[in-house]
């Protein structure tokens, strides 16, 4: 699904969730992947991280952006670019991030599963480290 706005974003949640997914995802007007319809998503392939460019229609979340810093934290590379539906399918691992969901593990897509069809170790890693994050920062505005 193409979508650039709000409105569509929810229309798009709404599609999934008639076909029986909890998400859908969101292609920009070049056909490449921007988001989910209320999250951003990033890929593993090869031990890489990587996701859509801001320049691909994303929404930069605050979440998206500590991933990015705690990926950086913990020496995993990490690459913003054009990404198509060919690399989800090709991905070792994908998940979602948003403040509500944090980072949520995507382990299929049209019934066809990513990697193991399981959480992987860069997602796993990154769920443990953006918890002791939110802890943190929970504790320390108490």
């Amino acid at each position: 699904l193409k979508s650039t706005n709000y409105l569509e974003s929810l229309l798009a949640k709404q599609e999934a969730r008639k076909a029986g997914a909890d998400e859908a995802l969101c292609l920009n007007e070049k056909g490449l992947l921007a988001e989910a319809s209320m999250s951003n998503i990033f890929l593993v392939s090869d031990g890489r991280l990587l996701t859509p460019r801001e320049a691909s229609g994303i929404l930069p979340g605050i979440t998206r952006e500590a991933v990015l810093e705690l990926a950086s934290q913990l020496n995993i590379n990490v690459s913003e670019r054009d990404v198509s539906l060919e690399d989800v399918f090709q991905a070792e691992e994908t998940f979602l991030t948003n403040s509500l969901i944090e980072i949520m593990p995507l382990t299929g897509v049209d019934e066809k599963s990513i990697g193991s069809g399981r959480p992987g170790s860069v997602t796993r890693k990154l769920m443990v480290e953006y918890k002791k994050l939110v802890l943190a920062s929970t504790t320390s505005a108490r």
